[in-house]
């Protein structure tokens, strides 16, 4: 697997809060692959990709919407997600949503999934709440792929161990231990 990060600069500032606390996620997770699959094995609870898949990470952008939704000539279903994960060969995605202070939106997250020109798609909704959204179950029962994570146990997390000589005790990986 390798990475290839098509992402602004770390320093290039979003205006809204969730889509710089996302930048910065996806900063992180393009600079090592180890702890980029950890991170989808724990949030999705799967790594959707092939060993040998190149995997693209792309922020909110005009550049990244062309590369990546469908052409949609209904402006109401115009939605963009905060982030993809994909693999080149355009066969998986996993578009991210994340939310900080606003509650997520169905519509919004469905549009987000009908848009994405790929064979699998998944969506990851990370919200700050402390426990599931009952959205994430309506779009489940709906036959959609969506998994949800809270900011809270992201960043928990994050701070345990990064260093690849600590990945099996990192929370990331699984270790009940940790």
């Amino acid at each position: 697997m390798s990475i290839a990060s098509d992402l602004r600069n770390i320093f290039d500032q979003y205006e809204g809060e969730e889509n710089r606390l996302t930048h910065a996620l996806l900063h992180t997770i393009a600079k090592d692959n180890d702890l980029c699959e950890q991170f989808l094995k724990h949030t999705i609870k799967s790594f959707p990709f092939d060993e040998d898949d190149e995997i693209v990470i792309r922020g909110q952008g005009k550049d990244e919407q062309r590369k990546i939704r469908k052409s949609n000539k209904k402006k109401e279903d115009d939605s963009i997600p905060d982030a993809w994960i994909c693999d080149s060969n355009e066969e998986t995605c996993i578009i991210v949503e994340s939310k900080v202070t606003a509650t997520p939106n169905k519509e919004q997250l469905k549009n987000h999934m009908k848009q994405a020109s790929f064979t699998k798609v998944i969506l990851l909704l990370i919200t700050a709440d402390l426990e599931k959204p009952k959205i994430v179950d309506d779009i489940k029962n709906e036959g959609k792929e969506i998994y949800w994570q809270s900011w809270q146990e992201i960043y928990g997390s994050s701070g345990k161990c990064v260093d690849k000589r600590c990945h099996s005790r990192s929370p990331l990986s699984g270790d009940p231990d940790s």
